[in-house]
């Protein structure tokens, strides 16, 4: 077979176009099945192609008229049905097993695993399930005839970090596909597929699905066509630039409409407004933490005329198949959805992804925003935070948790260098260059830097007067029980703190002059749920 890359690459370009080739980390994955029918391991970057991994063998062996059939496990419903229509556009005779399919389907589907090797084996060639479809009885029963006639040819293990109990999106029912391959498919190798793997969950992956001598194949995760941003909600102003925040002056005595939701939320839809007057079948992904979340941010968009609709689990079926749709064939603006929406979809004119506050890990902010520009043009990765909802995220999982709390904070570090180092890749130049889109801290370190200080000033100004009004409030509570007013003390207090804090000049940090004496101490809000004793 040493013309196996000649043969893949015919295929590709008879059935996508002459433009296509294959890329070496997929040529050695296919190889590692098709040569040496072993167990593989390939860590592909988001958009990288990782389905050709199970998707090429399968053309080829149709090609040469072998029977096979590769079981494709796969977390999400929506995620196989996005495949099934890739394998129709690649002329791949493909089906799905899952809770959806209807009973007469899923008899043709068992009567056609059992057909003999002799007989011509199956006319599937690739089966797609979730991993708890996978537990039947009856799959199980028609797969082992399929593995004891010889055409069971690969397990692939789509999105397999979610094995791993360290992993970002953990999924316990992963946990039985060692047993599964133990007990109706020995021998039949395994297709271990993720592009959000450390080193640590790696591991963890090998041990759990049990791959035996394994071939690890990787390619670097880096994709210079996405330009990564941290945006301060703190620190923003009305009127700022799409792309810009605000300088020094924010934070001090600037107005209302500084820090707030409203003017975030006037910076994203002008983002997603100037994005489809430039490409106007382009779209956008705003992705939220939780459903009530995704709906009020939904509402506030449209209240400022962007075309936008909801995605996640709450809605019924028929409305996210039209919602898919409709973003699919941009005719929106954007999708506000929870973090499984675009799993698996290959959309390649996503031109931004937004976070609308940070995601728990690393792994899902690489993940999810990698589903931007997958046609290898310029497209952003824009992640709106504020420091109470990183200071909260903190305190769920300092670990995890961390590691999204310094990549938001940081100031003199490559965004880009942060993300790629996580996962256990080095790279040799320090920031964003040579033909990648520049991350904010290399566009403009300085800007960054007064950014971030803006934010911090808000947030600790704010947490100063939480201070104050509680502090105004335990004295009130003794002229009440003085006989005095608490309206009163509170007023009271409020004049003198206003009286006594420094003023901070409304100009930019480069003229002010800076007062030489003994450094004051930052302050450092309190965690809430803290009790303090109150200095009289």
């Amino acid at each position: 077979m040493s013309g196996l890359r000649e043969e893949l690459e015919a295929l590709l370009k008879a059935r996508i176009g002459p433009r296509a080739s294959l890329r070496d980390a997929q040529l050695d994955a296919v190889r590692a099945l098709v040569e040496q029918k072993r167990d593989c391991l390939a860590t592909l970057p988001t958009g990288f192609g990782k389905s050709m991994v199970y998707q090429l063998p399968a053309m080829w062996r149709a090609e040469k008229d072998t029977p096979g059939v590769t079981v494709v496990v796969a977390p999400l419903l929506s995620l196989l049905r996005d495949q099934l229509r890739g394998c129709d556009d690649l002329d791949i005779d493909a089906a799905a097993w899952c809770g959806t399919v209807d009973k007469a389907k899923m008899d043709r589907i068992d009567a056609d695993l059992r057909i003999d090797y002799h007989d011509g084996g199956p006319g599937i060639k690739l089966l797609y399930t979730t991993p708890e479809s996978l537990g039947s009885q009856r799959l199980k029963d028609a797969l082992r005839v399929c593995a004891t006639n010889g055409c069971l040819s690969s397990i692939a293990v789509d999105e397999a970090h979610c094995v791993a109990s360290w992993g970002h999106d953990f999924r316990p029912s992963y946990l039985a596909l060692k047993d599964f391959r133990d007990d109706v498919a020995p021998g039949v190798p395994f297709q271990a597929l993720t592009a959000t793997a450390t080193p640590r969950v790696k591991d963890q992956i090998v041990e759990s699905l049990g791959l035996k001598d394994p071939v690890f194949v990787a390619a670097s995760l880096n994709r210079p066509n996405l330009r990564y941003e941290v945006i301060r909600r703190e620190s923003m102003r009305h009127g700022d630039d799409v792309g810009t925040e605000a300088g020094d002056d924010v934070g001090t005595e600037a107005g209302d409409d500084v820090g707030t939701e409203a003017v975030a939320l006037a910076h994203l839809a002008a983002m997603a407004k100037e994005t489809k007057e430039r490409d106007p079948g382009s779209v956008g992904v705003v992705y939220a933490r939780t459903r009530h979340e995704c709906e009020r941010l939904a509402a506030a968009l449209q209240d400022l005329e962007l075309d936008c609709e909801v995605y996640h689990a709450g809605r019924d079926k028929e409305a996210l198949a039209r919602t898919q749709g409709n973003w699919r064939e941009g005719d929106l603006h954007c999708v506000v959805a929870t973090v499984a929406f675009g799993m698996g979809v290959d959309k390649p004119d996503v031109r931004f992804v937004a976070h609308w506050g940070p995601p728990s890990t690393l792994e899902g902010l690489y993940q999810e925003s990698g589903r931007a520009g997958r046609d290898s043009l310029p497209a952003r990765c824009v992640l709106y935070c504020s420091s109470d909802e990183l200071d909260e995220l903190r305190k769920v999982d300092r670990g995890n948790c961390g590691a999204v709390d310094a990549y938001a904070r940081g100031v003199g570090t490559c965004r880009r260098a942060v993300l790629l180092g996580h996962f256990g890749e080095k790279r040799s130049a320090g920031g964003c260059g040579g033909g990648e889109e520049m991350c904010d801290v290399c566009a403009d370190p300085e800007a960054v830097r007064r950014a971030a200080a803006a934010a911090d000033r808000t947030a600790d100004r704010a947490a100063e007067r939480k201070m104050d009004d509680a502090r105004a409030a335990a004295e009130g509570e003794e002229d009440v029980a003085r006989g005095g007013g608490r309206g009163e003390a509170v007023k009271r207090r409020r004049v003198e703190v206003a009286a006594t804090a420094p003023r901070v000049p409304l100009v930019p940090t480069q003229h002010r002059r800076v007062p030489v004496g003994p450094a004051r101490k930052p302050f450092v809000p309190p965690m809430k749920g803290t009790k303090y004793r109150l200095k009289q």
